[in-house]
């Protein structure tokens, strides 16, 4: 059902709980001691959180003081040591969107340095069009969360999935734990993506 309601395969899709848990998943399975993480400022609070309990050497860029972000400055400091970019789009709390064309800059960038593009979408509904997921066939190292906690209201719920090629999910498919969602869960989540 999920694949239906995404238009990807089954294989690129990988159910947590919820979005953050896919974030952690990320962190586990990508991720080792003082490797560099790049992210926004301000972001998605557990961002931050999971990078400092990683170990990871954390390099920000700030919005200036109208909110607004060069694309080409966050472009730029990637580096060769940089192992992820982690950005939200649209971002929280700030709502500024990446277009497609700054996601794909970003995305040749950190495959010229070895690194993963990590996209959270939790606010994606609201401007379905600029999902980056129709651009994961496209490139190997994206890595899209989405959840069921925003537009469809149900953050109790614990619903998140993990988008990516299916050689990208294999390593994250060895670490999450056997069962990250329940029936139940997974029953009212079909119901809620459901025409």
């Amino acid at each position: 059902k999920l694949s239906s309601f995404l238009g990807i395969p089954p294989e690129q899709i990988l159910l947590s709980n919820g979005a953050d848990s896919g974030l952690k998943i990320f962190f586990e399975t990508f991720v080792s001691e003082g490797d560099e993480v790049l992210f926004l400022d301000p972001t998605n609070a557990m961002v931050n959180v999971y990078s400092k309990m990683y170990g990871c050497t954390d390099r920000s860029v700030a919005f200036g003081h109208t909110l607004e972000l060069d694309p080409n400055e966050l472009i730029s400091a990637i580096s060769n040591t940089t192992k992820a970019v982690i950005v939200a789009n649209p971002n929280q709390p700030t709502g500024t969107l990446l277009t497609h064309n700054s996601i794909k800059a970003l995305l040749r960038k950190t495959a010229e340095c070895n690194a993963l593009l990590i996209v959270d979408e939790a606010y994606i509904e609201f401007c379905p069009e600029q999902s980056a997921t129709q651009l994961i066939n496209e490139f190997s190292n994206i890595v899209v969360l989405r959840t069921l906690s925003k537009a469809f209201a149900l953050a109790g719920l614990r619903t998140g999935f993990t988008l990516a090629q299916a050689s990208v999910l294999a390593p994250i498919r060895k670490v999450i734990a056997p069962y990250p969602v329940s029936s139940v869960v997974a029953s009212i989540a079909a119901q809620a993506i459901a025409p």
